[in-house]
């Protein structure tokens, strides 16, 4: 079934299945100039680019449901690295696969083009805020990112997340594990989050009033591409043929 012209199309509703592929924890996916558009299944991966001190900055972490490898649509060399976080399922299309389904379908490209604004965005205000604030308003504003990507929302309003190390966190702010742990405990005494290995919990409007009270404006963040097919690709290791949309 094609998408409805009401609203914003979902890509997963133009494009075939594939056949699920799986990483364990620690395993690389790519690295370098990807070959195709890459979405996840289950898990979460991370993705980093660039070099900072010798090391690569990570610039996403796409949980499941949502799109990476985007640099293959386009001609440039991306230097991207792709990693499972934790142990994964992902599907991928070809960049010359994509391109003629465009031609075919051109909802698809509108919807490919409105998601990587959106992840763009996203990127503007994390780089806005590591070049003009202090590390306490960061991390804050990062677990927001953060939560509002990789979490579900909670009956007391807070939202909840698959746990993550204190040094993920850290990459993901531009800092060191023991500063994000150290601001992790100030927030906790505050109320403002619980967390666990196992989840992180953030009362988010408790944390935007916070940031608002320094002279801070958090921009809302857009709902996931892949809400309109939610619980579809838990089904699909075991399927094949049609779209992901039905």
């Amino acid at each position: 079934m094609k998408p409805s012209s009401d609203g914003p199309s979902d890509p997963l509703a133009y494009l075939q299945r594939r056949p699920v592929i799986e990483y364990p924890k620690g395993a690389l996916i790519y690295s370098g100039n990807c070959d195709g558009l890459y979405l996840v299944a289950a898990g979460r991966v991370k993705l980093a680019s660039g070099e900072v001190d010798g090391r690569q900055a990570m610039t996403r972490i796409v949980p499941a449901e949502e799109f990476f490898g985007e640099c293959s649509l386009i001609e440039r060399t991306a230097g991207e690295r792709a990693t499972a976080l934790s142990k994964v399922q992902i599907m991928m299309w070809g960049r010359a696969e994509i391109e003629q389904q465009i031609e075919k379908e051109p909802g698809l490209g509108l919807a490919l083009m409105q998601k990587l604004l959106l992840v763009n965005l996203e990127m503007q205000d994390r780089l806005h805020v590591m070049a003009t604030c202090k590390t306490p308003k960061r991390v804050m504003f990062s677990l927001l990112q953060l939560v509002q990507r990789l979490g579900q929302k909670q009956l007391d309003g807070s939202i909840q997340m698959p746990g993550l190390t204190h040094e993920a966190i850290a990459e993901y702010v531009g800092t060191s594990r023991e500063i994000v742990s150290s601001e992790m405990n100030r927030l906790r005494r505050l109320g403002l989050i619980r967390y666990s290995r196992r989840e992180i919990q953030v009362y988010c409007s408790a944390l935007e009033n916070a940031l608002r009270s320094g002279g801070f404006t958090v921009r809302p963040m857009a709902g996931s591409f892949g809400t309109a097919v939610r619980g579809q690709l838990r089904g699909q290791a075991s399927g094949s043929g049609g779209t992901l949309a039905s």
